[in-house]
């Protein structure tokens, strides 16, 4: 979560009344992430919500709104979204929409133990099948989009690194073409499920945010962007096996992985490395334009890893879970 677009007191005072949470006693913007706005509001009650203004512009879609929803009934660490005085999701601020949810409790990880690792692969199965009847839109990150985005990054990319990109590509979107993986099981997928968008306290996982990405997917690849942020070692810049086999026996313990899944996991954590390379890029290579600086979410991290994952695939079986 981050600040982008910065908020007057005024403007907070005037959103929170707008939800009818309320006096807001004090508020204070978050600090992490690079998408969108976030800010904390306390309130007279001794309450706290998240006020997130969408910066992409678009309107959040009932169908987020839904997986939010759900997921929330089903008894996961996820909050609703709150509805305005006139009954809307959302409202209107700074001219983009903006969403207001209770503030979940705990902190961000930055080294998760073996136990975390597992929690969240709990978490991703529970999510997986809590939401699977919801219909919304299909994940865009497909191939078309991987060559698309390679076109404008490709410009700003060493020789190495555009040859790295293209092989990829072209691997990963012949693999996405073939009739097998069409029928691997899908549904809705967090999509961007990394550390920091997961809340832990002194007991166990307390909160997942950030369901901007959403969509219909590869619940194989969901589990892959889960692998490649919460199992690599960062001081050796390779992935934990160990780590690996947590998230995923926790997972199948939920939702039973299939071996033809588990055979094409190494080509969706290629995937997922790319897809987040290509992302970052592309963040980044606007802010440069623009004359600003970024701190953290380094492209390069991904670029790495998808390395990794060429020179050594993770392979594993239903065996060893």
């Amino acid at each position: 979560m981050a600040v982008i677009t910065k908020l007057s007191k005024s403007t907070i005072v005037e959103s929170a009344n707008q939800f009818g949470i309320g006096t807001v006693i004090r508020y204070w913007p978050a600090s992490n992430g690079i998408e969108n706005t976030n800010y904390f509001i306390e309130t007279e009650n001794n309450s706290e919500y998240v006020l997130t203004l969408i910066e992409t512009g678009f309107e959040p879609s009932e169908s987020m709104l839904t997986i939010l929803d759900v997921a929330s009934n089903a008894g996961l660490p996820v909050a609703s979204a709150k509805k305005s005085s006139s009954g809307k999701s959302y409202i209107i601020v700074e001219n983009k929409p903006a969403l207001l949810t209770e503030r979940l409790d705990g902190g961000h990880i930055a080294s998760p133990s073996k136990k975390q690792c597992q929690a969240i692969g709990d978490f991703l199965a529970k999510f997986h099948l809590a939401t699977k009847l919801i219909q919304t839109k299909s994940y865009p990150r497909d191939s078309n989009w991987l060559q698309e985005k390679k076109e404008l990054c490709v410009p700003y990319l060493s020789y190495s690194s555009a040859i790295l990109l293209e092989d990829t590509i072209k691997t990963v979107s012949s693999t996405l073409s073939r009739n097998d993986v069409a029928q691997l099981p899908k549904g809705v997928i967090h999509g961007d499920l990394f550390r920091d968008n997961a809340l832990f306290n002194t007991h166990a996982l307390s909160g997942v945010i950030d369901f901007h990405h959403s969509a219909i997917g590869f619940w194989i690849y969901d589990l892959a962007v889960v692998l490649n942020d919460w199992c690599v070692l960062e001081s050796k810049n390779k992935l934990d096996e160990e780590r690996c086999e947590c998230v995923l026996s926790a997972y199948h313990q939920i939702r039973p992985l299939s071996e033809e899944e588990l055979l094409f996991l190494p080509i969706f954590m290629e995937y997922g490395a790319l897809s987040f390379w290509l992302s970052r890029l592309l963040v980044h290579i606007e802010a440069t334009e623009k004359g600003i600086r970024l701190p953290g979410h380094d492209p390069d991290t991904f670029r790495r890893l998808l390395i990794q994952h060429r020179l050594k695939p993770f392979h594993i079986t239903t065996n060893d879970l």
